[in-house]
């Protein structure tokens, strides 16, 4: 029986988006050894030999049991793959009316575990608890990107802060860096993180470059996005 001698090597990876992850399973016992591995968060079966071999991907990471099964018994274990965060989609420039109208960032990341996010304005941490003006929402889900629909895909309404193109079967997000996102990638939206940030009755001195950071503490270091220039400008009144 491979009764308590069942292992994965690695048991733990930590990767970059699209690394090839080779996971074995090693056991004892036999003969006629039977193997499977099972990836856990969707009970899909992936493969009916010792080896697994997947891409790196944030709607990937999480836990794969290996099954080890013959005439005397079974046993399992369990390798978990770790993805660092990505900035999918950034926040992007943009003027606003001195107390008029709202600063309204938003910012779209991967990664496994869930990243958290952080919003900065030159470079200095934004605490909302600290100015009544700031929220700052953040979902496991892309759902708080404009534009986003349950099932998986976007439109082109409601997107005034990114500009969108689309080519063939394909419908690409491009920021104003030229950094585009294949919708496909999110077609399963497990392992992104949507953060919104709004900033009320503006004044001058929120003008500044604005970015996110993605954060996975302890395995991954911190992944920052391109920054957004803000300007916040006096209204003047049309003749």
């Amino acid at each position: 029986s491979p009764l308590h001698s069942t292992r994965t090597d690695p048991n733990v990876t930590n990767s970059v988006v699209n690394t090839p992850v080779t996971f074995n399973c090693l056991s004892l016992g036999g003969p006629n050894n039977m193997y499977y591995w099972v990836y856990d968060r969707t009970s899909q079966r992936l493969s009916n030999v010792s080896e697994l071999n997947v891409t790196s991907h944030a709607s990937r990471g999480g836990s794969y049991t290996c099954t080890v099964s013959n005439e005397a018994g079974y046993d399992y274990a369990i390798s978990t793959l770790n993805v660092a965060p990505e900035i999918l989609i950034h926040p992007c420039p943009q003027n606003v009316t001195l107390a008029v109208e709202n600063i309204t960032l938003y910012c779209l990341v991967s990664g496994y575990p869930f990243p958290q996010v952080e919003w900065y304005l030159n470079d200095t941490l934004i605490l909302p608890q600290f100015d009544t003006r700031v929220t700052i929402t953040t979902v496991n889900s892309p759902t708080l990107i404009p534009g986003y629909d349950s099932m998986g895909e976007f439109s082109g309404s409601g997107f005034s802060d990114f500009s969108l193109g689309s080519g063939g079967d394909s419908l690409d997000i491009r920021n104003p860096f030229g950094v585009s996102l294949d919708v496909g990638d999110i077609k399963d939206p497990f392992g992104t993180v949507s953060s919104r940030l709004v900033i009320k009755d503006t004044t001058i001195s929120d003008s500044g470059l604005y970015h996110c950071e993605a954060i996975i503490d302890n395995l991954f270091d911190d992944e920052p996005s391109q920054p957004a220039l803000v300007l916040v400008q006096k209204w003047t009144r049309k003749k």
